[in-house]
């Protein structure tokens, strides 16, 4: 029985022949109903088929150019450039925006400028603090407007370069009242970067631990660049900081103490308040592999380093 069973399911050399050839038979005939097919598709093409499918892609070309933003609608493009395996957000040059009234800011006019939700809220709390834009300059000392920001939003800014002239007039009379006026003693202004803190408890609103704290964070900065880095002092809000904004100044905004990045090692570098561990590493590990910094904009290539920090630590950074 098991005899019977192997020759049944065995094949002789000819039987296999056989079942071979019929096999490359079956591929032949496929393959030359595929040519054939595609023959008459090139010799006669369906016409109606295509013609349907470009009317298609018309309708969703139509549909897209339909929503479009009109002319007035203010929009901002941007470019993705791969750079040594860096994503970079470029601005397109050619953006233009709708003047705009910073005194009547909103959420839509920050967003149609290319301003964060953040950024904008920053702006609108000012404005309900009692703040107040009089000439296109003061839009800049929002320290959420950088230098770049400002150049291409200035000439769309709805305020005068300069003060009226019948404002002028009136503050030189004012200050010839007072020069004949009995003498008043002005308010203490006490620059940051210079005052111990003796001298600011002397300002009016700062008490001992706000004087020691802006004494501490100013040596662990290496000196302020800018008032609005008081607000990253603990527990000083941006209603205090307007508050003291009138009594203090900086006579030299240069930083007294700058890192070299191509020299500073892991543990100095995390000393200074901008730069966390994961920042640190990734400046270290990039000098590691790349060998030393040629310039300081070299630090954009860091995949960590955006703009708003980029702006931020520049000041503190030489060769």
């Amino acid at each position: 029985m098991r005899k019977q069973v192997r020759d049944f399911l065995t094949f002789t050399k000819l039987e296999k022949e056989g079942v071979f050839v019929f096999l490359l038979l079956i591929l032949f005939i496929c393959g030359l109903i595929y040519t054939m097919d595609w023959i008459n598709w090139k010799a006669n093409p369906n016409s109606e088929k295509l013609k349907s499918e470009f009317e298609r892609v018309k309708h969703l070309f139509d549909s897209v150019q339909a929503t479009k933003p009109t002319s007035s609608t203010v929009y901002q493009d941007f470019k993705r450039i791969d750079k040594d395996n860096q994503l970079i957000d470029m601005v397109d040059d050619t953006i233009s925006f709708a003047p705009f009234d910073p005194n009547h800011f909103s959420l839509e006019i920050g967003a149609s400028i290319g301003l964060t939700e953040n950024q904008s809220n920053s702006i609108l709390k000012y404005l309900n603090k009692g703040g107040q834009f009089k000439i296109k300059s003061d839009f800049k000392k929002m320290y959420v407007i950088s230098d770049e920001k400002y150049k291409s939003l200035e000439p769309f800014i709805m305020l005068p370069e300069n003060f009226p002239a019948k404002d002028k007039i009136k503050f030189e009379q004012s200050t010839k009242v007072k020069s004949t006026s009995p003498q008043i003693n002005e308010p203490y202004i006490a620059d940051i970067n210079s005052a111990d803190s003796a001298a600011l408890r002397k300002v009016k609103g700062i008490g001992g631990y706000y004087a020691k704290s802006i004494v501490a964070y100013r040596e662990k900065l290496g000196g302020y660049v800018q008032l609005e880095q008081l607000m990253e002092i603990y527990g000083m809000d941006e209603e205090r900081y307007l508050a003291l904004q009138p009594f203090l100044k900086i006579t030299n905004p240069k930083p007294f103490r700058k890192i070299n990045v191509n020299t500073i090692t892991k543990e100095e570098l995390k000393l200074h308040p901008y730069f966390d561990w994961n920042l640190t590493r990734s400046l270290i590990n990039y000098r590691d592999n790349h060998g030393k910094f040629r310039n300081i904009q070299d630090l954009n290539k860091l995949q960590l380093i955006d703009t708003n920090i980029y702006r931020k630590i520049a000041p503190y950074l030489t060769l």
